[in-house]
């Protein structure tokens, strides 16, 4: 038994005995046993419910998060086909609707781009004149046909070279001479500078270039460059020779000129002593 007592005091608080009451410990033990039993069985339910509860709450706002973020990732890498389809009304679905909307106007901008890009590579494939496209740093991006059989090399070779490379010149040029240097410096009256010069190929240093050059801008910075070249090596060879037969002439010429000079100079001062 399980006893407890308390003092017996009379209405002048004297202590006059003790009472007390005692219980069996088995029937407690049988009342907390079952008191744990019942308590178990509703903690039992209870977690059963909050699995529950949790599970469907998962599925309503976990599922949908993880949708969106395996979208942005497809968009991150540059997937644009799959749709974002979350059919709740609430912000989830709000936010997919407006993502679904970017990644098409995305796709839309994508596919507009690729078609400039594809029109204008076939503009310049198809160009009558040879063309070089280069990026800021002056690396070769693009090369024409024409390019081609004019630089003496095909694209693939090209495109791992600078645009200074394929020129036998490695120097900068003195100041007042205008070349690709100075491509992207300010003009003096503040528009974009359209470079032109001669220059030799590296490999052929034979074959004399005309070269025009212009930036490709963005706002008021250079995303690249575009050269127009052109073979003038027989240019050159019919100038010069048109120079060497102006010498060989003025050499020919200079010496009949210069008796026929003093024969004038003579006569005229001697004609007034000459017999007649």
């Amino acid at each position: 038994y399980l006893f407890i007592f308390r003092p017996l005091e009379t209405s002048s608080n004297r202590v006059v005995g003790m009472y007390g009451m005692g219980v069996s410990l088995a029937s407690l033990l049988d009342e907390r046993t079952a008191l744990f039993r019942g308590f178990g069985i509703a903690l039992a339910m209870a977690t059963l419910v909050v699995l529950a509860v949790g599970s469907i709450l998962a599925r309503v706002f976990v599922a949908p998060i993880r949708a969106l973020d395996s979208a942005a990732q497809n968009m991150a890498r540059g997937d644009l086909s799959a749709s974002i389809a979350i059919p709740s009304q609430d912000e989830v679905g709000g936010l997919a609707r407006q993502l679904d909307h970017m990644r098409q106007q995305l796709r839309q901008a994508l596919h507009t781009s690729n078609l400039e890009k594809n029109r204008y590579e076939a503009i310049i494939r198809c160009m009558g004149v040879a063309a070089v496209i280069t990026d800021p740093d002056n690396r070769i991006v693009s090369v024409n046909p024409h390019a081609e059989l004019v630089l003496r090399q095909a694209q693939a070779e090209l495109v791992k070279l600078t645009w200074q490379d394929i020129f036998a010149s490695a120097t900068r040029p003195e100041s007042g001479s205008p070349s690709f240097w100075e491509l992207g410096q300010p003009s003096v009256d503040d528009k974009s500078p359209v470079i032109r010069g001669r220059f030799r190929l590296r490999a052929q240093p034979q074959v004399l270039l005309g070269v025009i050059s212009s930036p490709v801008e963005l706002g008021s910075e250079a995303t690249g460059y575009v050269h127009i070249i052109q073979d003038i090596s027989a240019q050159e060879k019919l100038l010069q020779s048109e120079d060497e037969f102006m010498l060989v002439v003025a050499h020919e010429v200079r010496g009949p000129l210069a008796s026929l000079r003093s024969f004038i100079e003579l006569l005229y001062e001697d004609y007034a002593t000459m017999s007649k």
